[in-house]
């Protein structure tokens, strides 16, 4: 699939995704060879505000960041109505424990245990094209 993503962490976990919503500070993802070529596409698969991107089930969403506003916009997809819903939702965060209030850490803890979003902990280090012939489910 054209325009998919590998993005990887500093533990070794690799997700790919057709659309990354950045929420948080992510420096190291940012100072690499392929961050020119994200600046060019910055609103067609990486993304900074949530009301650019528009849901559907083609996509697999990787939400960088684990305070409100990440959690907030990871709820949001997951809650999409399913003709909308992207096929999977990941939060990638670079600790276990996530900032967020009472309310929205409840919100986000039943549809993860739902298997609505799934949490993955690291660093994201890099985010690199993903080659199109090799367009899978992919999460090691």
């Amino acid at each position: 699939m054209a325009g998919a993503w590998l993005c990887s962490t500093d533990k070794g976990l690799t997700l790919q995704a057709k659309v990354v919503l950045i929420a948080g500070g992510v420096a190291p993802l940012c100072q690499n060879p392929q961050a020119e070529r994200r600046r060019v596409i910055f609103g067609q698969h990486f993304h900074y505000h949530f009301e650019s991107i528009k849901p559907n089930q083609d996509m697999q969403v990787v939400v960088l960041g684990g305070d409100e506003l990440a959690l907030s916009w990871a709820i949001q997809l997951a809650q999409t109505d399913l003709a909308h819903r992207p096929s999977s939702i990941s939060l990638l965060y670079r600790r276990e424990v996530l900032s967020a209030s009472a309310d929205t850490l409840a919100k986000f803890s039943a549809l993860r245990q739902a298997g609505r979003i799934t949490q993955y902990t690291g660093q994201p280090t890099n985010c690199k094209p993903m080659p199109t012939d090799s367009w899978h489910s992919y999460a090691s």
